[in-house]
């Protein structure tokens, strides 16, 4: 004897409503996922490539820009970065102003340097680069540091006496993004 039993109308008609949802919702986030996919990611692989291309060159476009605006704005007189050089703490004290204003403005890491290749003022969270870039020509360039992958902008300083002269060099540096990061700004 087989007993077979049977649900109420309304249960029966409450889990094909249930089913019928659950389909529906999934309907619903499939075409979704589709079209954000689409949005965020491209059309297709080529679209997908300028997409983040184009994301790519944005950000170091507006990083080197940061790197600009620190590097040319910290104004170095020769006399008083050979004075600090020296010892002179008056001298140095206009040094540390200075990036410390620059610093307030951009809110990069900046270090002046002096003939000798030696940090002569800074403030941020900085580390020395090769000694070839602080006596070479100006460069933008990226640095492995303790804290991690940095772009670095090096201005050279030159007598303008002497232009062919190095008596020192501006390095701004700040943090490449890493994945996941916001740059600022960006928002």
């Amino acid at each position: 004897m087989t007993v077979r039993m049977t649900f109420p109308s309304f249960v029966t008609r409450a889990a094909v409503r249930i089913a019928l949802g659950g389909l529906v919702a999934a309907a619903a986030i499939a075409v979704a996922g589709f079209v954000i996919e689409r949005t965020a990611l491209g059309g297709d692989l080529a679209a997908s490539r300028a997409r983040l291309r184009a994301e790519v060159e944005g950000e170091f476009a507006m990083l080197t820009a940061r790197l600009d605006a620190a590097v040319s704005g910290v104004a170095v007189d020769v006399e008083v970065l050979r004075r600090a050089e020296r010892g002179d703490m008056t001298a140095t004290r206009v040094l540390f102003d200075a990036v410390g204003a620059v610093e307030a403005q951009t809110g990069v890491a900046t270090a002046i340097y002096g003939a000798g290749s030696e940090p002569v003022a800074w403030l941020g969270r900085s580390e020395k680069p090769p000694p070839e870039r602080l006596t070479g020509p100006a460069a933008t360039f990226p640095l492995q540091t303790s804290q991690g992958l940095h772009l670095v902008r090096v201005k050279p300083i030159v007598d303008a006496a002497e232009p062919g002269r190095h008596i020192g060099a501006i390095v701004a540096e700040v943090p490449l993004p890493r994945t996941g990061d916001v740059l600022p700004g960006s928002e």
